[in-house]
């Protein structure tokens, strides 16, 4: 993992900064991650800073407000540094009674990003020679680590009990973490690779195999290509149709002698126009711009039909049987199975 780390600071003459190299020495303990240099800038805190009251009575920023205004700007961790005295103007407090609070983080798992307030004045010493800010930029950090892994957070029993904060970050490991996050990134790519080869299929998945006449087979019943130009599926009345993938609804047939009621769709295909039709149907689409997987039209038994089924075929351009015939009609037409 790529550690990128903004810090917004109310200090002006940054004097943080000089911090950086001991808590770089302590953040390179961590297998599995490589720290790169901290972005720091300038903040003017804004007089009225909204926070909440947490369930065990703790009094924090508001993390709406903190991702509002402090943008994460391609980092990874989003750190804010006030003073002692901002703390107490904006009213943050420790949910121990007495106790001051000198730092909180953002506990929200719904991003990738890790928010956190470290609250610490210029020169404030430590234990183990620390100042106020590492120890807790450190702390902080810490449980950030965690948060990202998922892992059992251990930060207060070593900074608290032991007085060893710095020695966490030898426990901190993202060596497994990164193998999975490059796993789950793989199997994205595979999915989007596969979504972007294959169309949406015309029904819901239990019906698929119910195939009661596939395409190109020889049927004199078609005068025009001798053979059959789609896939017909054998299906209830009042199933669903779906959208192949984002397009439009140009055609909507009804109580047609042949074809029943009707839905004409066209979409664009790797680079190509494809009109899908779907056939026999009870009740048709509605013309307009449609997303992949939307409804349009629920199956039926209307027209020629020898019993409930869908008709589903695919051509290329706009639907035209001009020059089409029992030789060439693999040209237009496309076997609906290859491409869902």
């Amino acid at each position: 993992m790529q550690l990128k780390t903004i810090i917004y600071t109310t200090s002006r003459s940054q004097w943080i900064k000089s911090e950086f190299s001991k808590i770089y020495s302590v953040l390179n303990r961590v297998r599995g991650i490589t720290v790169e240099p901290f972005t720091v800038e300038y903040l003017r805190l804004p007089s009225g800073v909204p926070t909440f009251t947490s369930s065990s009575g703790g009094v924090y920023i508001d993390w709406d407000w903190f991702k509002k205004n402090l943008p994460d700007k391609g980092h990874k961790a989003i750190c804010l540094h006030i003073t002692r005295r901002e703390r107490d103007e904006i009213g943050m407090k420790h949910s121990a009674p007495g106790k001051k609070l000198g730092g909180v983080y953002n506990k929200n798992r719904d991003d990738n990003t890790f928010e956190f307030v470290v609250i610490a004045d210029k020169g404030v010493a430590s234990y183990g020679g620390m100042t106020a800010f590492m120890r807790i930029f450190l702390h902080e950090l810490s449980h950030g680590f965690s948060h990202w892994r998922g892992v059992a957070d251990f930060t207060h029993l070593l900074d608290y009990t032991f007085k060893n904060i710095q020695g966490i970050f030898f426990l901190h490991d993202f060596t497994n973490w990164n193998a999975l996050v490059a796993r789950v990134n793989e199997l994205k790519a595979r999915v989007a690779a596969l979504l972007a080869g294959k169309i949406h299929a015309p029904l819901e998945a239990q019906f698929m195999d119910q195939v009661s006449q596939p395409f190109g087979v020889v049927n004199p019943i078609y005068k025009i290509t001798g053979h059959h130009v789609g896939v017909d599926f054998a299906v209830p009345v009042g199933e669903n149709c779906f959208a192949p993938a984002d397009g439009k609804v140009v055609r909507v047939i009804e109580n047609h002698p042949a074809l029943g009621n009707a839905t004409y769709y066209e979409f664009i295909w790797k680079g190509k126009l494809i009109t899908a039709r779907f056939l026999h149907q009870s009740r048709p689409g509605t013309m307009g711009n449609k997303k992949r997987g939307d409804i349009i039209g629920v199956t039926g038994n209307t027209g020629l039909s020898t019993g409930p089924h869908l008709h589903f075929d695919l051509s290329y351009g706009k639907f035209n049987l001009t020059g089409v015939n029992r030789f060439n009609f693999r040209e237009k037409f496309i076997d609906p199975v290859t491409l869902y």
